[in-house]
């Protein structure tokens, strides 16, 4: 699973949602985390963070992160059993 995170300077939010993202990649080891700044992307943001889980938004801002550790569960359960 791939997510990739569009953040910018001077964002407190930014960094803790990096923050939560790196905490789940040290729990499961088949996700792949970019992390990019919004002056370095080609689609136009308007808000960041930005998230995005497999090049599909997902969410803008403040991250649920209950909510991800519920979808990154899921991905890996079916990664590790092959369906």
């Amino acid at each position: 699973m791939k997510l990739t995170l569009i953040i910018s300077d001077n964002c407190e939010t930014c960094v803790r949602t990096r923050a939560t993202l790196i905490s789940f990649v040290n729990l499961y080891s088949d996700i792949e985390l970019i992390i990019q700044h919004i002056n370095e992307i080609e689609i136009n943001l308007a808000i960041v963070p930005a998230l995005f889980i497999n090049n599909e938004l997902f969410c803008y801002g403040e991250i649920d992160k209950y909510q991800i550790d519920k979808i990154l569960e899921i991905n890996y359960a079916k990664e590790t059993s092959g369906t």
